[in-house]
C-alpha cells in the first residue's frame, strides 16, 4: 500500500511538471505578446511593460522563474488588470464553477448509477432498449445545443426558469441540468455494462443456487462490485466538472472560471490564460489520484495485491 502511494505521488509529480511546461512553451510559441493593441502602442512603452513583468529576459530564464512560481503557489500577475495576482482572480471566481460543478456531479451520479442499474436490471427488454436508445441520443446532442433547447423551453416557452444569471438556487438548474447530461448517460452506460459483466461471475450464480432474495443479491453484491468501473470515470469527471463548462458558464452569464478565460483570451492575458490551465489540471489529477486511492481502498484485491519496485516512468 505504501509504495502504490509513493509510486501514484511520484506520477502525479511528474504529469504536473510536464503539464507547467507544456502550458508554458505552448503559450510562448503564441505569435504576438499581451501588450500587442491594433491601435498601436508606442515601442517604448511596450519596451518599458516587457521589462516590467520579465519578458525580456531569455526564455530559458523565464520559465525557470515561472517554474518557481508555480510550485510556490504564485501564478504570476495578471498583464492586463493592474495590481491584479492571476491566483487572487481564480479563487474569487473558483467557487462559482464549483458550486456549478458539484450540483452536476451530484446530478449525474444520482441518475447515471439509477438509469444504467434499471437498464441492466430489464436487459433486452424494452425498459433497456428505451433507456439505451435515450443515451445514444444524448450523446449526439451538443451541450450548447441542449443549453440552449432548456433556455427556450423552461425559460422562454413555460416561463419556469430564470434564463440565464447567477445568484438564487433557480438560476442554477438550468445549467446545472446542461452540465450534468452527458456524463448522466456515460455513467449510465458504463454502470450497466459494469452490472451485466457482474452477472455472469460465478459467485452471483451460487449467491442464486442458495436462495438469496434478487434484492439481496443485487445491493449485496452486484452493485458495490459493479461501482469499482464507475469510481475509476469519476476520477476523470470530478476534475473537469469542478473548474465548470466554459461553454455552459458563457451561455448563462456564470461569472466562472469560464467567464475569466473568455476575457483573458480576448485580452491576451497570457499569465491569466496559464493560471487557469495550470489549475485546472492540478485539480484534475488531484480527483484521479483520489479515486485511485477511493478504488483501492474499496477493492480488497488491490488491498493484498504485492507492488513491484517503483518506477517513475511506469
Amino acid at each position: 500500500m505504501a509504495s502504490y502511494l509513493v509510486k501514484k505521488l511520484i506520477n502525479l509529480f511528474i504529469a504536473f511538471f510536464i503539464t507547467v511546461s507544456l502550458t508554458f512553451f505552448l503559450m510562448k510559441s503564441i505569435p504576438g505578446d499581451p501588450f500587442t493593441s491594433p491601435k498601436g502602442i508606442p515601442q517604448e512603452i511596450i519596451d518599458a511593460m516587457h521589462r516590467h513583468y520579465g519578458l525580456d529576459q531569455p526564455l530559458h530564464v523565464q520559465y525557470s522563474q515561472y517554474l518557481k512560481s508555480v510550485f510556490k503557489g504564485d501564478l504570476g500577475p495578471s498583464f492586463k488588470y493592474k495590481d491584479r495576482r492571476v491566483s487572487e482572480m481564480i479563487f474569487s471566481h473558483f467557487p462559482v464553477s464549483a458550486r456549478l460543478g458539484l450540483q452536476a456531479l451530484a446530478l449525474s451520479i444520482i441518475c447515471g448509477i439509477f438509469l444504467g442499474a434499471f437498464a441492466a436490471y430489464f436487459h433486452k427488454k424494452w425498459q433497456d432498449n428505451a433507456i439505451m436508445f435515450l443515451v445514444t441520443l444524448m450523446i449526439a446532442v451538443p451541450s450548447f445545443l441542449l443549453a440552449t433547447f432548456l433556455q427556450y423551453f423552461f425559460a422562454i416557452k413555460l416561463g419556469w426558469l430564470p434564463i440565464a444569471r447567477w445568484g438564487s438556487f433557480a438560476q442554477t438548474i438550468l445549467p446545472t441540468l446542461a452540465l450534468s447530461a452527458l456524463p448522466t448517460v456515460f455513467i449510465a452506460q458504463l454502470m450497466r455494462a459494469s452490472i451485466i459483466e457482474t452477472l455472469q461471475n460465478d459467485y452471483i450464480k451460487t449467491a442464486k443456487a442458495k436462495g438469496l432474495r434478487t434484492r439481496r443479491i443485487f445491493f449485496a453484491h452486484i452493485l458495490p462490485n459493479a461501482l469499482l468501473p464507475t469510481l475509476s470515470f469519476l476520477g476523470f469527471y470530478v476534475g473537469m466538472v469542478l473548474t465548470g463548462s466554459f461553454v455552459i458558464e458563457k451561455i448563462y452569464g456564470i461569472p466562472g472560471l469560464g467567464q475569466v478565460l473568455i476575457h483573458a483570451v480576448n485580452n491576451r492575458d497570457y499569465s491569466v490564460i496559464m493560471g487557469i490551465t495550470i489549475f485546472g489540471s492540478a485539480i484534475f489529477l488531484f480527483t484521479v489520484f483520489l479515486s485511485d486511492l477511493l478504488i483501492m481502498a474499496l477493492d480488497p484485491k488491490l488491498r493484498t495485491y504485492k507492488m513491484r519496485p517503483i518506477n517513475a516512468f511506469g
